[in-house]
């Protein structure tokens, strides 16, 4: 074997020094990355600390605040207690001023008895009764009265201060906390970084989220940490728009209200317009199943999507012909309608479900019932409508009813109209 070339040797001197270098490299990797481990756990550490710093610091205010109320109310009822001790010195002054009258007057009445026998004098008439008595008792009653009524203006005011401060306190612990914690997901898992600039919300966007949340998983789902969750901000900023829950609640239901596709003023005919009111609240009903818990109408809290419904619907009614006592029962009736009707088919849709399935199911669930029901010989009427065929209504089914029942109610109020003004063509017929 030939002994190794000088270009070898240089070749190799080359790779043995890229070796060194890259062992050096690796080191200093190994140093880079433990440093930054430790400024990361630093870092960590420091913003725990931190939002440890801001929930004592909520809890401190909220101490203070409640301390603050609890003083409130002690000076309070320091000056009820005093107001009532006024009070009793006032009326302790009057009953001796009283008593100093009738004795002056008592001993006026004796110099007058002696100065008669003595000097033959007629009888004098009785002395007037003390001017000042009355007088001085008066102003004793209007102080005690006054200061009686002070001290239940200050309780009052203490009461207010307390609840006051409570609901500061309550408010900016729950603010505080959504920061902490925010800090803590922040970093979790790395280094706290600072979050790109987002655009700001807007209560549409804030609404539409919950809305969503609510239509795929149900009510119980919203909270203000979902919905920040949902787009990507902080849960704090949500604060700037609404107030709580129930707040957004009532934005919620009142921008489902405003979907109802309804024209912007009503026709000549005001069965149509009613029939269109309901079929549409029907719709955003089942919808927005979640809606039907919030109770009537949805909880909605007269806002612009709810009154535009109510808008159209009065002015639906608003005829010469039909009293306006008769025009709110109008819209209330058909409204209660709609609303039951769609209750019950959102709970049915709930528990059976609404495919076919859904209706061998409730089926299969009655048809043992009523099969001891036909042994009894009790219901048959009943029991022969279930064997024939008889079933849940469901689909178009369910459709054909809720038209069924809306038009049979104001064929009815039709009907009643018309007793009440003669000359008023009722226009039923045609559509079954």
């Amino acid at each position: 074997m030939s002994e190794p070339t000088q270009n070898d040797r240089h070749r190799e001197r080359d790779a043995e020094r890229e070796r060194a270098n890259a062992e050096r490299e690796r080191e200093r990797a190994e140093r880079e990355r433990e440093r930054a481990e430790r400024e990361r756990e630093k870092a960590q550490e420091e913003a725990i600390r931190e939002a440890e710093r801001i929930r004592e610091r909520a809890e401190r205010d909220y101490e203070r605040a409640v301390q603050e109320a609890e003083r409130a109310r002690e000076r309070a009822d320091r000056e009820r207690e005093k107001a009532e001790q006024d009070a009793e010195r006032a009326r302790e002054r009057a009953d001796r001023e009283r008593e100093k009258a009738e004795q002056d007057a008592e001993r006026a009445r004796e110099r007058a008895e002696r100065s008669r026998e003595k000097g033959g004098f007629p009888p004098s008439p009785p002395p007037p009764p003390h001017f000042g008595h009355e007088n001085v008792r008066n102003q004793a009653r209007a102080h005690a009265q006054e200061m009686r009524e002070h001290a239940r203006t200050m309780k009052d005011q203490a009461r207010e201060i307390r609840d006051q401060a409570r609901q500061m306190a309550d408010a900016q612990r729950e603010i505080w906390r959504d920061f902490g914690e925010e800090l803590r997901v922040e970093i979790q898992g790395g280094m706290p970084r600072r979050k790109p600039q987002q655009p700001s919300l807007s209560l549409e966007q804030i609404v539409k989220a919950a809305i969503d949340i609510a239509d795929r998983e149900g009510k119980d789902a919203i909270s203000m940490r979902r919905i920040a969750a949902e787009l990507q901000a902080g849960a704090m900023s949500l604060y700037w728009h609404v107030a709580n829950k129930e707040e957004l609640l009532q934005q919620m239901v009142d921008e489902i209200y405003a979907e109802m596709n309804l024209p912007a003023q009503p026709s000549d005919d005001w069965r149509a317009d009613m029939r269109k009111v309901a079929i549409e609240t029907r719709q955003i009903f089942l919808g927005h199943p979640w809606i039907a818990t919030l109770g009537p109408f949805g909880g909605s809290q007269m806002g612009p999507g709810f009154l535009r419904h109510a808008e159209f619907s009065f002015a639906a009614v608003d005829r010469p012909n039909i009293s306006k006592e008769m025009q709110r029962d109008i819209v209330h009736v058909v409204d209660d309608y709609t609303i039951g009707f769609a209750t019950r088919e959102i709970l049915q849709q709930t528990t059976f479900g609404t495919d076919g399935e859904a209706q061998d199911q409730w089926r299969s669930r009655t048809e043992a019932i009523f099969e001891r029901i036909a042994r009894t010989g009790i219901f048959p009427t009943l029991t022969k409508h279930f064997r024939s065929g008889a079933s849940m209504p469901n689909g178009k089914e369910l459709d054909r009813l809720f038209e069924f029942g809306l038009d049979s109610m104001l064929d009815g109020i039709a009907i009643r109209i018309q007793r009440a003004d003669p000359g008023v063509s009722t226009n039923i017929g045609g559509r079954y």
